[in-house]
């Protein structure tokens, strides 16, 4: 994983083009991943490139839903403007 946040069990993972041709073992390693009581999130790297906000707003998205059983604030984005 590219980049994980173990006290909220989420992995992220960007991928490139050369993904496309790997599905399966990226599926394989989503189930490992699983098991173990991630949540995946993968985004494209033209997405992280292209709209950081919009990744970032999912990936706090993401963690608000998982910190509603935790004590501990969420995750906040910087914002522009």
């Amino acid at each position: 994983m590219d980049f994980a946040c173990p006290g909220r069990k989420l992995a992220i993972e960007l991928d490139g083009s050369q993904h496309m041709e790997r599905q399966e073992a990226d599926s394989l390693r989503t189930g490992e991943l699983a098991r173990h009581g991630y949540r995946v999130l993968r985004f494209w790297n033209s997405d992280a490139i292209e709209n950081l906000a919009g990744v970032m707003e999912t990936i706090q998205q993401e963690l608000e839903k998982l910190t509603s059983d935790s004590p501990s604030p969420p995750f906040r984005a910087e914002r522009e403007g």
